[in-house]
């Protein structure tokens, strides 16, 4: 009788430990389980902080930006209708000394110099309005130095004239970007050429 209670006890004790590591292993992989879900749930709250700081930044940014866009789209509007007044002249017509400041200052206001140092910012921004204001951006240095370079020109030319048309098709092309980017709509722009005409 000894031998089958022992028989019966070593059997008892050996179900105790299958049932223990089966609870054991259940509860590991429950820990496991909320463990994960505990990381996803702190990931998932970061990207949230970290997208609501963007959205801020971007919102900030969009402000300096706009008070950039108005007046580089006021010098474009002005530089179509200086081009249009260059390209009315006759070649071997000298430019005069102010028409040339003028030239100069217009290329200062469409570089917007702001908007350059700023740059970086704008992968704050929604794309939509992002990616337009940084083809702005980078037409604007290239229009800049190019005016600089023929506002010391003195005289009407052949290749000023191709010059000064290659000068209108970008700056329409610039408000063509500022338009895409929603922060000024096509009508104020025409109301704007217009007044100019």
């Amino acid at each position: 009788m000894a031998s089958i209670l022992l028989g019966r006890t070593s059997m008892q004790i050996g179900d105790l430990a299958t049932w223990v590591s089966a609870v054991a292993t259940w509860g590991s992989a429950v820990a496991t389980f909320a463990a994960a879900g505990v990381a996803l749930w702190f990931g998932l709250s970061e990207a949230r902080k970290r997208e609501s700081e963007r959205s801020s930044l971007g919102r900030i940014h969009l402000w300096v930006v706009v008070a950039e866009v108005g007046p580089m789209a006021s010098a474009l509007i002005e530089l179509c209708s200086f081009c249009q007044r260059i390209r009315e002249l006759d070649i071997g017509t000298h430019l005069q000394d102010g028409d040339r400041s003028y030239l100069r200052e217009l290329g200062r206001m469409v570089a917007g110099e702001l908007l350059n140092r700023h740059l970086a910012a704008l992968a704050c921004l929604d794309p939509s309005i992002g990616e337009p204001l940084a083809r702005l951006a980078g037409r604007a240095g290239s229009l800049r130095y190019q005016i600089s370079v023929i506002a010391e020109e003195t005289e009407i030319t052949p290749q000023l004239h191709k010059l000064v048309l290659s000068w209108e098709r970008q700056a329409k092309l610039m408000l063509d970007d500022i338009n895409q980017s929603g922060l000024m709509t096509h009508e104020q722009m025409q109301n704007e050429l217009s007044k100019g005409e």
